[in-house]
């Protein structure tokens, strides 16, 4: 028999919470205990969570069909429909619901039928009011927890559908174009952005197409607009370094790291990352002068009796990224710092810059995981085609989570608060490679 519960008595009056905890939509509390449904709404009141509640299934499951509720609350024994058929029921029409189960039913055989149904907890009455507080508050976390999955799922969809809408637009456009384009400043000046951002291949089928219609036929010779013809010569360079760019993508992609790796000291690591800013430094000397950076390595360790296992040449190229990645989105007026440290048998291997809020983002939490897929970008096109890039526009922290994979090691990159840099702490982007030691 189902014990009843007294709200009025005191535990519910030291039931307390330091701060209202909220959710974007109701919780459906199904019991047909009044008493207990009325403790129940209270508890969820007081944490400020909104809530409905009803006294049997038929009205539950009705009240679940029209409205958007972000957790149900079920009591087994219910009239009209028992909590296990109400818990299929709405499985049946709601994507992976969050139900917690609260019953007088202690049976092992019960609660193991209840918990394949895939729900969250299951109380046992009389319910403790903390133990329910503390359960709605895990219901919150989970929920938060699956909107921002779901919002990355989302996200990734959109952006994949996004790319394939625009090369079926591609396609359509290139078959239907009329022959009439406005060759006008504007239309020259967007093209030759996309020149400057690296999408030369595009941009080179759109010239052409305004030259088929713009371009004059004088017997054996042909005239073309001198402004377009000097677009598509200028790009052409362009074309060149991004196809090699994909060639030495496609290239680490197919290498056997494995089987190129060798034992190497942290001294001789340390010249190779030496060696690389100094190529930068040259390489994008034009670039480091016009934003005002400067590239330094902060070497802590010495020892050369600690060894690790790599390949050299791909681990060169992947720091020829990260630097290459920090100068283009590092404020103007700032400084790019590479350092060491060792923890838990890794080499940490970090670059970190300072970025501009007003302008990007840097790499917002839950930005993480999306930034190292392939062709995913937080903003718009900057610096591409530098001296120094090495890999296809869109591949190259992709080829870095790659790179450190096949290392055994890992790759991370997100904002940090950085309080070294003044007074107040700055947010940067901290990029960390980690590799395993060989000791």
């Amino acid at each position: 028999m189902t014990k009843t519960i007294d709200i009025r008595q005191s535990p519910f009056k030291q039931f307390s919470v330091e701060k209202s905890i909220a959710l974007r939509d109701p919780i459906l509390i199904l019991e047909d205990g009044e008493e207990i449904r009325a403790l129940l709404i209270q508890i969820c009141k007081t944490l400020g969570i909104a809530v409905e509640g009803y006294a049997n299934g038929k009205q539950a499951l009705e009240a679940a069909r029209k409205n958007r509720y972000s957790a149900f609350i079920v009591d087994l024994e219910t009239p009209f429909m028992k909590g296990q058929d109400f818990i299929r029921e709405i499985k049946s029409f709601l994507e992976d619901p969050i139900i917690l189960v609260q019953t007088g039913n202690n049976q092992p055989s019960t609660i193991i039928e209840v918990m394949k149904l895939g729900v969250l907890d299951y109380l046992i009455k009389p319910i403790d009011i903390q133990v329910f507080g503390h359960c709605m508050k895990r219901i919150v976390e989970y929920t938060q927890k699956k909107a921002v999955e779901k919002a990355l799922h989302e996200e990734t969809e959109t952006r994949l559908r996004a790319q394939l809408d625009w090369i079926l637009y591609k396609q359509s456009w290139l078959s239907d174009l009329e022959k009439t384009v406005d060759i006008s400043k504007v239309t020259l000046n967007n093209i030759k952005q996309t020149f400057l951002s690296g999408g030369g291949f595009g941009a080179i089928v759109s010239l052409i197409e305004i030259l088929e219609t713009s371009a004059k036929f004088e017997g054996e010779n042909c005239v073309l607009p001198k402004e377009i013809a000097h677009l598509l010569f200028q790009n052409n360079q362009n074309v060149h370094d991004t196809l090699e760019c994909l060639e030495k993508s496609m290239n680490i992609l197919n290498r056997d790291i494995s089987n190129q790796k060798n034992a190497t000291n942290l001294s001789d690591l340390f010249d190779l990352i030496q060696l690389t800013i100094e190529n930068a430094n040259e390489k994008m000397s034009d670039l480091l002068t016009e934003k005002s950076l400067s590239i330094s390595f902060h070497k802590s360790l010495q020892s050369n009796a600690v060894q690790i296992e790599v390949d050299k040449d791909s681990i060169q190229l992947i720091l020829e990224e990260l630097i290459v990645n920090a100068v283009k989105y590092s404020r103007k007026n700032s400084k790019i710092f590479i350092y060491d440290k060792i923890q838990n048998g890794m080499l940490n291997l970090s670059v970190k810059n300072e970025f501009d809020p007003n302008a990007i983002p840097g790499v917002p939490r839950e930005k993480e995981i999306l930034v190292k897929q392939p062709f995913y970008r937080l903003t718009g096109f900057v610096y591409e085609s530098l001296p120094m890039e090495t890999f296809f526009s869109g591949l190259g922290l992709t080829i870095v989570d790659y790179v450190a994979r096949k290392h055994s090691g890992i790759f991370q990159i997100s904002n940090i608060l950085d309080h070294s840099v003044s007074e107040i702490p700055v947010e940067t982007v901290l990029a960390s490679l980690s590799l395993p030691l060989k000791y």
